[in-house]
């Protein structure tokens, strides 16, 4: 039973970092007490004892070879503007972008500065707007979600069009789906959100800012 124990201790602390395994050597076998590897340390399934090595997080099971020439062991995950091999990857946070090196990726809104496609949101794709600098925006002039429209409007489904978001207080229908679309962190309900007496007309509420 204690082995029982300890061995789900284990698992639970390894099974975060199996993520950063990226060698096919590095192969997730259940079956053997699972034991975690700090840097250089040997990795993989280690037939001695029995064992399956898995790396810390933000590091991997490369092909370089311990000491002993017997098993492969664990390297570091290049970091943030760091050069990267497509085929290993970045620390947790970051992709290897076409340049070659560790970048963010998925934060920017339409309208932010950028240099690769990866570095927009989803849906948004790095573009020249008309000058020298590259900007994260939609394909083309119509949108298919908020996401392709700047802060402050949201994606019409009707006319799929951008459309200015209503402003807190502002006068609201309960069906956003077919009508203008309150602030991001508002939510259209009845004026008298306390008591709602009065259910015939409905307002954009703040969260959080109802007593």
């Amino acid at each position: 039973m204690l082995i029982k124990y300890l061995l789900l201790i284990g698992i639970l602390i390894c099974s975060f970092n199996i993520v950063f395994i990226k060698s096919d050597q590095c192969l997730q076998v259940f079956s053997k007490p699972i034991k975690c590897s700090p840097i250089n340390h040997e990795c993989g399934e280690n037939d001695e004892y029995g064992e399956m090595l898995l790396c810390n997080a933000n590091h991997y099971c490369s092909n370089s070879t311990s000491s002993s020439g017997r098993y492969p062991v664990c390297k570091k995950l290049p970091g943030r503007d760091e050069k990267c091999d497509h085929r290993i990857g970045c620390q947790y946070g970051y992709m290897c972008a076409s340049s070659g090196h560790c970048k963010d990726f998925g934060y920017g809104q339409v309208g932010q500065e950028c240099r690769d496609d990866n570095q927009c949101l989803d849906g948004l794709f790095c573009i020249w707007n008309g000058t020298q600098q590259q900007i994260c925006g939609a394909p083309s002039s119509s949108c298919v979600n908020d996401v392709q429209c700047p802060f402050g409007q949201y994606c019409s489904s009707k006319e799929q069009v951008c459309l200015d978001r209503l402003v807190d207080y502002q006068e609201c229908d309960s069906n956003e789906e077919s009508s203008p679309k309150c602030q991001p962190f508002s939510h259209c309900m009845p004026s008298d959100s306390w008591t709602r007496q009065d259910i015939s007309t409905y307002q954009c509420i703040p969260m959080y800012s109802i007593d």
